[in-house]
């Protein structure tokens, strides 16, 4: 089973150094959103620098940073499903060095009433 042959003490053979170069430490926190109007509002609402991309064959995703109540913040517009999210993620890490993140975007709901206006945090779906 591949659970009880996993080797975590051999170095890998390729790693994100061998596409990025070394880690980098340019923010602690990175904000990663789903939404693209969120994506955009952002842009839009503070000064953004561009500090990273994130690559892949079919394009690049590049991480913000911006600047709010003193501190500092990576963002991006992340890939949606669990794979990509989690494969950016890892990536974001590597190329900010960014450890605290915060996920968010947006959902429907099938009963505008109870859920029109609030946070809504899923548990399950």
């Amino acid at each position: 089973m591949i659970t009880n042959s996993f080797d975590n003490m051999t170095p890998p053979i390729v790693s994100l150094s061998d596409f990025y170069g070394e880690q980098r430490h340019i923010v602690e926190i990175c904000l990663i959103t789903f939404s693209w109007e969120i994506y955009d509002h952002v842009l839009k609402a503070f000064e953004c620098e561009k500090i990273a991309e994130i690559s892949a064959a079919n394009g690049r995703t590049p991480i913000w940073k911006f600047r709010h109540g003193g501190m500092e913040f990576g963002f991006y517009l992340s890939g949606i499903g669990s794979t990509l999210a989690a494969q950016f993620c890892i990536e974001a890490n590597w190329l900010t060095g960014a450890d605290r993140f915060i996920m968010f975007g947006s959902a429907g709901s099938l009963d505008g009433e109870k859920t029109g206006g609030k946070v809504v945090i899923p548990t399950h779906a």
